[in-house]
């Protein structure tokens, strides 16, 4: 009689889930963002998809459904997030006069992996951009 998964491990299969490290969420840099600053971050992160990274963006639409109704208070998050050395912008936004629509800023995790996009100019990268379990 062939067992399922969940059988076996005595769990059910879970969704999809974000993991922040540990060495992230205990540094300094994390500790001292602003609320706001923090749930960015975490809207950041659930955009990763583990072959993304350097192709996440920040619209206002999305920010508003994690409760930033500002584009000025989101605006402010991304730069103290940037200052503190979390994210990383790989492209610059752009607003092209042919076109109604520019194209938006985009960014990187720091503890991740750098991934290729013909969206951006950034290399990919084995490690991450930035060790946080060597910062102490």
């Amino acid at each position: 009689m062939a067992r399922t998964r969940e059988k076996a491990k005595a769990r059910k299969t879970r969704g999809r889930f974000i993991a922040m490290p540990v060495s992230v969420l205990d540094s300094p840099n994390y500790r001292g963002l602003s609320h706001v600053a923090a749930r960015i971050l975490v809207m950041l992160h659930y955009q990763y998809r583990g072959n993304n990274n350097g192709d996440i963006s920040a619209p206002l639409s999305l920010a508003e459904q994690w409760g930033v109704k500002s584009s000025a208070t989101l605006a402010k998050a991304l730069r103290e997030l940037e200052k503190a050395g979390l994210i990383i912008r790989t492209r610059d936004p752009t607003r092209d006069r042919k076109s109604p629509h520019g194209m938006c800023s985009l960014f990187a995790i720091t503890w991740e992996p750098m991934d290729e996009s013909p969206k951006h100019t950034c290399r990919r990268t084995e490690a991450p951009i930035r060790c946080f379990a060597l910062d102490k």
